[in-house]
């Protein structure tokens, strides 16, 4: 039976993992920052994890629609993931860099196969397996090795996996002011890089603090502007998520309490879809 959210957040080291899990995708990111830009935030996130899902349904159904501009537009559009305009410039981004490349075929251009390169595959392949190297610490049950041992393992797990977290089904409980970082560009790296950083605040038992780190030097390592970074910051820090504990962008960031619960509690929502989609293909 696959575990509930409800157990993972109840398991005594459950902060711990996540936080080696955080950093062993830290690191996978600063290897391929421009792969992992199509992870950056929440929407572009399930984008990607939807395109996948459209690729491996045809390859297991050849009368599946497939991944191409015109599904992929329209499958974002359907979910509520994204409008078609964005989700068309985010195809097409994919595409000029060089993530996804079209397959020969004769039908018209907007329903051209779009097959992803093996480093999208690669970098997914590595994803999961840390994700399910967290499953096999809170549950021992060999789910690394099956996986790995199953060359099909991926193709049957991801579109399951996929649609799981495109419902968002457990994500409602979650609060907004956890979804005002995660809708930020590069805010899933910078909760990650944040996880690392906290520790409890001896003064101030609802919140925990952060390493310093200066906003230009955080903006510059999540590739976007101070700016932006610090707009975002605010508004965090107005709804009593985070904030600065002393002059803004100079002095180390403070966490609430609230906060990182509801980003521990994030992580066991995307777990337990994981593994429900683990133990049906694995």
């Amino acid at each position: 039976m696959a575990l509930t959210h409800e157990f993972m957040r109840g398991h005594s080291g459950f902060a711990d993992l996540i936080k080696i899990q955080s950093r062993r995708l830290i690191e996978a990111s600063d290897a391929e920052a421009r792969l992992s830009s199509a992870f950056t935030n929440q929407q572009r996130w399930l984008m990607s994890h939807m395109g996948l899902a459209l690729y491996f349904e045809q390859m297991r159904d050849p009368s599946a629609p497939g991944l191409n501009i015109t599904t992929f537009t329209e499958t974002m559009a359907e979910l509520g993931i994204a409008s078609r305009n964005t989700a068309d410039a985010f195809c097409k981004e994919l595409i000029n860099y060089g993530y996804l490349v079209t397959a020969a075929n004769n039908q018209d251009r907007r329903r051209k196969p779009l097959l992803p390169m093996p480093a999208v595959l690669q970098i997914y392949q590595f994803w999961l397996t840390v994700h399910l190297d967290t499953l096999d610490q809170i549950s021992p049950n060999g789910r690394v090795q099956r996986f790995m041992a199953d060359p099909t393992a991926l193709s049957r797990i991801q579109p399951s996996l996929a649609r799981g977290l495109a419902q968002r089904r457990g994500f409602h409980a979650i609060g907004r002011e956890f979804s005002l970082l995660n809708w930020l560009d590069a805010g899933a790296h910078l909760m990650d890089i944040l996880a690392q950083q906290w520790g409890p605040d001896p003064g101030q038992p609802e919140r925990m603090v952060c390493v310093f780190i200066p906003t230009s030097e955080l903006a510059a390592h999540l590739a976007i502007s101070r700016p932006h970074l610090s707009r975002k910051l605010r508004e965090a820090e107005e709804n009593g998520a985070m904030g600065w504990t002393a002059q803004p962008g100079k002095s180390p960031l403070w966490v609430g309490r609230k906060f990182l619960d509801d980003y521990l509690l994030g992580q066991s929502v995307k777990l337990a879809v994981i593994d429900e989609a683990c133990e049906a293909g694995l």
